[in-house]
């Protein structure tokens, strides 16, 4: 199972060109980043809707479409 190789050596040779995000930021620093996203966007879901009952039927209180566009 280690010693079969699943891509060869020509398709991997173009991952190294990628120019995506500069060398100096570090892979951690991009995972954190994302993380923090995350619990910002559970922490808003929190304050509005602390009860979880907005998704309910008739719930008077609606969470605004515009908070789930920060899950994409």
């Amino acid at each position: 199972m280690f010693e079969y190789k699943y891509l060869s050596e020509s398709h991997l040779k173009g991952f190294r060109s990628y120019k995506i995000i500069p060398k100096w930021i570090a892979p951690n620093l991009l995972t954190f980043a994302g993380f923090i996203c995350m619990l910002v966007d559970v922490m808003l879901l929190m304050v509005l809707d602390y009860d979880c009952t907005a998704s309910a039927n008739g719930s008077p209180a609606q969470i605004p479409r515009e908070v789930f566009l920060l899950w994409y």
